[in-house]
């Protein structure tokens, strides 16, 4: 590693930076013209046997400033952290934030996209340097770090009152990321082979977060449709008895789903358990019927007093 980052760095500097940037920018444009790019987004149906949408699902974007946005940030951090560190580490640094940010979103919720988790990893990495290489300190200034700290809590916060989804743990953990990666590769009190043995533990977490020990960790609104959608291509396929599992899954996360209780009776009256299937039939009705009782009681409660 330099000791500062370059004054006049050339382009050639900056490479691995340029790819991800042009990529995502062609990429994201082509999603916004109508263009069918879901083989590069997580989906339960291809992972863990496709582990690279990984990385595929952070090169797109959900609008023109969330691009935008983002390409800003990754060539301001990127054009630092490449001259730094050099062509080979720069791109294992971009994969392992990249991997673990959507694992770790994937684990307890559904596919994120988007740069932002690696620009969290970009901008934690930096602020290691600032805060342990005085030639970095111009390039993590007060306010840069307030604004990164300051965006993170406002994501939250946009997320839980639900004006928009932000993939909120895909920025956390690719911050963490960074910051590990950053104290692994910088002499510290922590010492780089205690950073370098967190950066692994972090990392074998998040594989088996989002791998085995995900139906155990997710109780996400994705994980219900994606069990669902799962239970309904097995009754098309004839095969109940993998759908019923399924279902019970759903159901033990929100026992109040009324098309898993639907479709379990369906199920159930193929497999030829009338009783039960009477009763799961009749429950969907009931969350069925209460859900539209609902609708009509909000929907009369938004009228004006004069008939408006």
């Amino acid at each position: 590693m330099r000791s500062a980052p370059l004054e006049t760095p050339d382009i050639l500097d900056f490479r691995a930076t340029i790819v991800v940037f042009v990529s995502s920018f062609i990429l994201s444009v082509l999603s916004f013209q109508g263009r069918d790019l879901d083989a590069l987004m997580l989906a339960s149906e291809a992972w863990p046997q496709e582990p690279w949408r990984l990385l595929t699902s952070c090169l797109l974007h959900v609008g023109w400033l969330h691009m935008v946005f983002n390409l800003y940030w990754l060539f301001k951090f990127g054009s630092v952290v490449e001259p730094t560190f050099g062509l080979p580490k720069t791109i294992l640094i971009y994969v392992l934030v990249a991997a673990l940010s959507s694992g770790g979103q994937w684990a307890v919720s559904g596919g994120g996209i988007g740069l932002s988790g690696i620009n969290y990893g970009l901008f934690a990495l930096l602020w290691v340097l600032h805060r342990y290489q005085p030639g970095y300190r111009a390039v993590m200034p007060e306010r840069l770090t307030t604004f990164f700290v300051a965006w993170f809590f406002i994501c939250i916060a946009v997320t839980e009152l639900d004006i928009m989804q932000v993939a909120n743990v895909a920025h956390g953990v690719g911050a963490l990321t960074g910051l590990l990666i950053g104290l692994a590769l910088v002499q510290t009190k922590l010492g780089l082979w205690k950073a370098r043995s967190l950066l692994v533990t972090l990392s074998l977490l998040i594989a088996l977060g989002s791998t085995l020990g995900r139906p155990y960790i997710n109780f996400s609104d994705s994980r219900i449709y994606e069990l669902n959608s799962e239970a309904l291509d097995a009754l098309v396929a004839n095969d109940e008895q993998r759908a019923i599992v399924l279902l019970k899954q759903v159901l033990a996360i929100d026992e109040e789903n009324a098309v898993a209780w639907h479709n379990l009776g369906v199920a159930l009256v193929r497999l030829g358990d009338p009783e039960q299937a009477s009763s799961a039939l009749m429950r969907a009705q009931q969350l069925e019927a209460a859900a539209q009782k609902a609708q009509q009681t909000d929907s009369n409660s938004l009228r004006s007093p004069f008939g408006f």
